[in-house]
């Protein structure tokens, strides 16, 4: 009875799943068999408990050890329904541990084989298969938007039906799709506008992130570029106005060279007169000196003919009306060549640089001019005198010797006198051909200044029609005010 008691007890312990406790004593007969039984049931039902708290914790080191324990009986379940479900649960792991890493790197559209598993198992690789098909199917299609974009197709959107997590990425992507449109829309048109030539835009939509320095750049280019077309048309302007006024000035200075060569042609040509008229002079001059020396001889002859004396007193009387009137014309031309003299001064301080040799030339054609004036007003007096003398040599014969004496002292004054002013003349005509090639060389460089002034204007005139011609093209924009 008290084995009985004791297998009843721990029946009832173990039928409530508590098998910490075996039969304890020594029973004889089958009451000792029965303890035997029932702790050998206690042990492999303890050993099934190890098993399946191995498996909840996921820990299949058991199968091993089932493969290698016998069938206790045909009947026998236990240890191969362990082995059938640490199999199945082994082969689920890999199949879903394979279908991970197929996942991991990047193959989203492998699936798990079903038919190798059964029951709730198939269950469980068929519900992972649907995870991967409802994460698949959003990232296919944001694929395919995100390739469109990257074409630059900005009407695409997704539009499948998702929930949760893959609404949020699908509302996002469209969003950013829309953010994209309009900004690429508002900049598209706004350089178009600029590319039309109106710089009068600017773009005041909110920009977000990156696309801000986009937008400041842009309003910034309109900016910029309105103030230099606005600068450069300005300029032009400027350009414009002082190329009229170099035109302007261009023209009057060519007018002004035209007349000032037209003057310095005149000039040239009273020069040339002046200097036949001191050719002449000096030819005249020339003449007279050997005049002089012709009455010198014949005064000398006269103290040895005396009767040839009144013959030579009015020959001495005629040739000295001659040389008076030779002398009044010698001193017009100083008169003449003085007043020339003091023009071509004025002129050479007009012609500044180019007229400072000219100018020498000028003072010293002046001077030449004023020493034959004094020179003839000298001879004027002498030949007046000899004139007198002559007549009273006429008038008084008693007194022939000694007028002619005083006239031969005359004449050899009056022969030196009138050699200085044949070389006077001589010099003079030297000097005359030297301002005129000088005034050739200015005719020269007023020629020269015509020529340039002509081409400055016609350059200028061109400057203002380029300047002109740029105004329009600029005018062709608008800008911002």
């Amino acid at each position: 009875m008290a084995a009985l008691d004791e297998c009843n007890r721990i029946l009832a312990l173990m039928s409530k799943n508590d098998f910490t406790q075996n039969i304890e004593g020594d029973f004889l007969g089958i009451y000792g068999e029965l303890a035997k039984s029932i702790n050998l049931v206690n042990i492999k039902l303890n050993r099934v408990v190890e098993i399946s708290s191995n498996i909840g914790n996921g820990n299949m080191c058991d199968l091993e050890a089932l493969r290698k324990v016998p069938r206790q009986s045909e009947n026998d379940q236990i240890i191969p329904c362990l082995i059938r479900m640490i199999e199945n649960i082994i082969q689920l792991v890999e199949e879903t541990e394979k279908m991970a890493e197929i996942a991991v790197d990047g193959d989203l559209t492998n699936r798990g084989d079903i038919s190798k598993f059964n029951g709730e198992y198939a269950r469980v690789v068929a519900g992972f298969n649907q995870i991967l098909d409802a994460v698949i199917a959003p990232v296919m299609e944001a694929s395919g938007t995100l390739k469109k974009l990257a074409q630059g197709d900005l009407s695409t959107i997704m539009a499948g039906d998702y929930l949760g997590d893959h609404a949020q990425i699908k509302n996002d992507l469209n969003q950013t799709i829309t953010f994209l449109k309009q900004y690429v829309s508002e900049i598209t048109m706004t350089l178009e506008e600029m590319g039309h030539g109106n710089l009068n835009q600017e773009i005041t939509s909110d920009y977000l992130g990156d696309f801000l320095p986009i937008k400041r750049s842009l309003n910034e280019i309109t900016s910029s570029l309105s103030k230099t077309m606005s600068d450069i048309n300005l300029a032009a302007g400027q350009v414009d106005v002082g190329a009229q006024q170099i035109s302007d000035g261009g023209q009057a200075l060519a007018q002004g060279t035209t007349e000032q060569a037209s003057a310095i042609q005149e000039l040239t040509a009273s020069i040339e007169k002046v200097a036949s008229e001191t050719r002449k002079n000096a030819v005249n001059a020339n003449d007279a000196n050997e005049l002089a020396l012709a009455v010198r001889r014949s005064a000398e002859t006269g103290n040895e003919k005396m009767s040839k004396m009144v013959a030579s007193m009015v020959e001495i009387n005629k040739s000295s009306s001659n040389i008076s009137r030779i002398i009044k014309v010698i001193d017009d031309i100083a008169f003449q060549t003085n007043i020339l003299a003091l023009n071509a001064a004025v002129e050479a301080a007009r012609a500044g640089q180019h007229g400072k040799g000219f100018a020498v030339v000028a003072e010293e054609v002046r001077t030449l001019a004023a020493r034959s004036a004094e020179a003839a007003k000298e001879t004027t007096g002498l030949i007046e005198g000899s004139i007198e003398k002559v007549k009273i040599g006429s008038s008084i014969a008693d007194s022939t010797a000694e007028s002619l004496n005083e006239i031969l002292n005359q004449i050899e004054k009056f022969t030196d006198i009138i050699g200085n002013i044949a070389l006077a003349s001589n010099d003079q005509a030297i000097e005359i051909a030297q301002i005129t090639k000088g005034i050739e060389q200015v005719s020269m460089v007023v020629q020269t200044n015509s020529a340039t002034a002509e081409e400055s204007a016609a350059a200028s005139e061109e400057l203002s029609g380029q300047a002109e011609l740029l105004k329009k093209m600029v005018d062709t924009f608008q800008l911002k005010i």
